[in-house]
């Protein structure tokens, strides 16, 4: 803006076009005149005081010309329509514009204030905002299929004789699935069973292996998903393709009718699955048909009633119930157990709802408890802004009371400080929507596993669908918006109350040792975050207990990667053979410390479970089997992972497949079936029909404990036989890597490409990110916990601090006064001190009954942790107790450097 006065008039004049010709014409020479004078008197104080005033002049006249131009105007209005918009219009702008520009004017005189209430309130709605979509996925989501409220899951349920536990349900083997599928008029209609397995395919470029689910024939029909392209209906020879797969192998051109080569048999391309569609398990990247399985898969799956592998889902007919379909369910179990007889076992059916089944019960329970922890924060955070608004509202109190002196309603006082307190509200949600859109991408990647994968091959919540989307955004602005009123009302609601002549009396002086808003609001910022931070604490305890579970072997350094052989390849002739030499080629490789075979991984579950018939001279009865886990290895594993040898021996090269069959156990396995101790050199019978032939073996050692299962779940009994003598097609192995193992994997590709080009190696990881992955969701949990109990206490810090602050503001005169009188600077601190740390003591106090009772929601969470554990309780009070001590010190020793001399000087 220019500062001479005949351009500052020239720019007046020009700001003057904002009004209607009618008010210029008649009004204009005559603004011009006053601000010409007004402009000249400022101009004489300081040329910088010229300018300031001129840009606001003009700038305030164009907003005045044009909520006169389009507000009331000049002349009556032409209808009452339009009189009431206009009406409204003029309110727009000459009220509630003025009062949005005086607030704006206000928090650019205060930057660090509407700062901090920015960045205080953006980041509780912001992880609030974020966890919204949390929530939806897990609780309101439903499973993206037409009509999933008919969708149902048949199951099988199988009660123990005796038994009074509820029955447990299970799977279907096909032959017993056959016989559903067989009942005439079933309420639910069609039906379908599936499950996935892996197949490699080949003939497109390198050996490949991807995810199949086997369905039979009404698969699609009960999902309601057409094939995008092509058919969904598979022969025995065809393949239904996803819609990624299809495009990675064939690009844009049309895969129906193409050939694709899986597990080394010919199958042609019948169809393309719609974009997005993944099946029910979530990551199928195929599908054949029941009828394939004995080409591509294996015949036992289909001939061997106790190979429990199918999950039967289906859809009710418009006219039937649950009700009616769950008393079916139960005579077609009766057929079952006529058909296949159990021992002591009776077997049974029931159905549920599709969406029920869907739930994942961890999942829920976890992001509740998250999402409470959220709302704690964002609770705590208000919290801070109502002692932030309270502080400031408190020390408006004489510019209050001048503008009601002036004549201001206490209405309009009101409006215009909760205008102030509506914009930082939206400048917080604009920041909170930064703050979620980061949090949810934050959310998804961090997603355990154990959150996504149900029950047997049925999706749960796929992180991918956790996306910032409008919804959330709109969460986010309300929770800003809310938030930001209700706890201002508070404060204004006291300060517009203000007696008016006491307010100009004491000069804005108040007297805080009458008014305890702040200091409950204080005890209530402490209360809110030691819940959280006990919270913390108890999910810290149970993660550091877990992680302490004695694993027993050495995973530091170990790679696990598997492999299969195509049934029928030359290599499959002889598997046991191709896996020795394999596996000696690994040893040979540069950076190999060690290498075994294996058909699973420590960490990652068993090859299978199954039953001790007879340890010793003790047999069992069917009823009465017990479980054990079992595993195919070979002479080196023991040595590979450093799993020691209690007593006995080990395999060596001489045990193979014409040798008497052998087998060790680990030591909880000998305790349980050898109570006596003798286990060594007595014979030992487990499977249940796995193998052909006599299944009975010899104990040659007791090792010591693998963990094969979560920590949670624990050791248990294991058995080791060698994979010579139960050869397989496909099998894990693991490598001891002298350096980083993920750096070997070229290396291995390579070496197992030389013996077998058409084989992928597949599955590669290490053992440690296998472990954990096992602790996913309580480290998870646990983090979140910890983040928000971290952020909790610092704002319970600053709202102390705040607090302490004020008070030693507003008490200045009298600490002057009691210095001049004699006290001595550490008493004016230790009262200061005092004072914060009285109301934090008894936040802290409700805080820990608060904890007892909120703590219990964790309990399905904790591991070996009780959620009263005293050492978290104790700790976090402490911890609350000190930081609040820490807080109030800063402002407390500035009240002990008080001059009285300039007090009394002052007054």
């Amino acid at each position: 803006m220019a500062s001479t006065p005949a351009m500052s008039s020239r720019c007046y004049r020009i700001a003057l076009l904002a009004f209607p010709t009618r008010l210029r014409s008649r009004y204009g020479d005559e603004m011009v005149a006053t601000f010409t004078a007004a402009h000249a008197q400022r101009r004489g104080l300081s040329r910088r005081a010229g300018r300031r005033f001129a840009a606001r002049a003009c700038f305030d006249t164009v907003g005045a010309g044009i909520g006169a131009r389009f507000g009331s105007g000049v002349g009556p209005p032409t209808g009452f329509g339009r009189g009431k918009v206009r009406a409204a219009r003029e309110w727009l702008w000459l009220e509630l514009g003025a009062d949005v520009r005086a607030a704006l004017r206000t928090l650019r005189k205060e930057p660090v204030f509407a700062l901090t209430v920015i960045a205080v309130l953006a980041l509780g709605v912001g992880i609030n905002g974020a966890l919204s979509n949390a929530l939806r996925a897990v609780f309101l989501a439903p499973a993206p299929f037409a009509e999933p409220e008919r969708m149902v899951i048949l199951d099988l349920t199988l009660e123990q004789i005796g038994n009074t536990d509820p029955p447990g349900t299970m799977v279907w083997s096909y032959p017993k699935y056959e016989l559903l599928a067989g009942t005439d008029d079933l309420a639910a209609s069609p039906i379908a069973a599936y499950a996935k397995r892996g197949v490699t395919l080949t003939g497109r470029g390198n050996a490949q292996e991807f995810t199949t689910e086997i369905v039979t024939p009404d698969y699609f029909a009960v999902l309601g998903m057409p094939a995008w392209r092509g058919t969904e209906e598979l022969t025995s020879d065809q393949a239904m393709l996803s819609h990624g797969l299809a495009q990675t192998l064939f690009g844009d051109t049309n895969p129906v009718g193409q050939e694709v080569i899986l597990n080394g048999m010919s199958q042609t391309v019948a169809g393309v699955a719609p974009p997005g569609f993944r099946g029910l398990t979530g990551i199928a990247d195929l599908w054949i048909s029941m009828a394939a399985v004995t080409r591509v898969i294996s015949p036992s799956l289909i001939d061997n009633y106790q190979g429990h592998w199918l999950l039967a889902v289906g859809r009710l007919r418009p006219d039937r119930t649950l009700e009616e379909l769950q008393a079916q369910m139960q005579a077609v179990g009766a057929r079952v157990q006529d058909a296949y007889e159990w021992t002591d076992t009776i077997q049974s059916g029931t159905a549920r709802s599709f969406e029920e089944a869907r739930r994942n019960p961890r999942a829920r329970q976890a992001v509740a408890v998250v999402s409470a922890a959220a709302g704690l924060v964002l609770l705590i955070a208000c919290v801070n802004l109502a002692v932030l608004l309270h502080a400031r509202m408190r020390g408006r109190q004489r510019e209050i009371a001048v503008r009601l002196a002036l004549g201001s309603s206490r209405f309009r006082v009101a409006r215009i400080l909760l205008v102030e307190v509506l914009l930082l509200a939206a400048g917080a949600g604009f920041v909170g929507v930064g703050v979620a859109s980061t949090a949810t991408r934050a959310i998804a990647r961090a997603w355990p596993q154990s959150f996504v994968n149900g029950n047997w091959n049925l999706r749960f919540v796929d992180a991918a669908g956790l996306q910032f989307d409008l919804p959330a955004a709109i969460v986010t602005f309300m929770l800003a918006g809310v938030a930001g009123m209700l706890f201002a009302l508070l404060p204004i609601l006291r300060v517009t109350r203000t007696d008016v002549a006491a307010a100009m009396r004491a000069g804005g002086r108040t007297e805080t040792g009458r008014d305890a808003t702040g200091r409950w609001l204080v005890a209530a910022e402490v209360a809110i975050a030691l819940v959280l931070t006990v919270g913390a604490g108890l999910m810290i305890s149970s993660l550091g207990r877990l992680t302490s579970v004695e694993r027993g072997f050495d995973s530091r350094n170990v790679l696990a990667f598997e492999y299969v052989l195509e049934r029928g390849s030359v290599e499959a002739e002889d598997a046991a053979m191709f896996h020795d030499e394999f596996v000696r080629r690994v040893r040979a490789l540069p950076g190999v410390v060690n290498a075994t075979l294996e058909c699973g991984s420590p960490l990652d579950g068993h090859c299978w479970i199954t039953a001790v018939r007879r340890a010793g001279e003790e047999r069992w009865e069917e009823a009465q089997w017990r479980g054990i886990g079992v595993h195919l290895v070979d002479e080196e594993y023991f040595a590979t992972l450093d799993v020691p040898l209690r007593v006995g021996r080990l395999f060596n090269a001489e045990d193979g497949a014409d040798t008497p069959a052998v087998m060790l156990l680990n030591e909880a396995a000998a305790r349980d079936f050898f109570p006596q101790g003798n286990a060594l050199g007595q014979p030992i019978t487990v499977g249940v029909d796995l193998t052909s032939g006599e299944d009975t073996a010899e104990v040659i050692g007791i090792v010591g404990d693998v963990l094969y299962d979560s920590p949670a779940e624990g050791i248990m009994p294991e058995a080791y036989v060698l994979h010579r003598q139960e050869p397989g097609r496909s099998t894990s192995v693991l490598v001891r890597a002298a350096g980083a193992p993920l750096e070997l994997l070229p290396l291995l590709r390579a070496e197992l490409a030389e013996l077998a080009p058409d084989v992928p190696l597949t599955n590669a990881r290490t053992i440690e990110s296998m472990g954990i992955a096992q602790l996913g969701d309580t480290t998870v949990v646990m983090r979140l916990l910890a983040a928000f109990a971290a952020l909790a206490v610092l704002l319970s810090a600053t709202g102390v601090w705040g607090t302490v602050a004020q008070a030693v503001g507003q008490r200045r005169r009298e600490m002057g006064i009691r210095m001049a009188l004699g006290a001595q600077a550490w008493q004016v601190v230790r009262q200061s001190l005092q004072y914060g740390l009285v109301w934090a003591t008894g936040g802290a106090v409700v805080g820990l009954v608060g904890s007892y009772y909120l703590s219990r929601t964790l309990t399905s969470l904790l591991f070996e942790v009780n959620p009263t554990d005293a050492l978290a309780y104790t700790s976090s009070a402490l911890l609350l107790i000190l930081i609040s001590i820490v807080a109030s010190y800063v402002p407390a020793r500035r009240a002990g450097q008080v001059d009285p001399a300039k007090i009394l000087r002052a007054e």
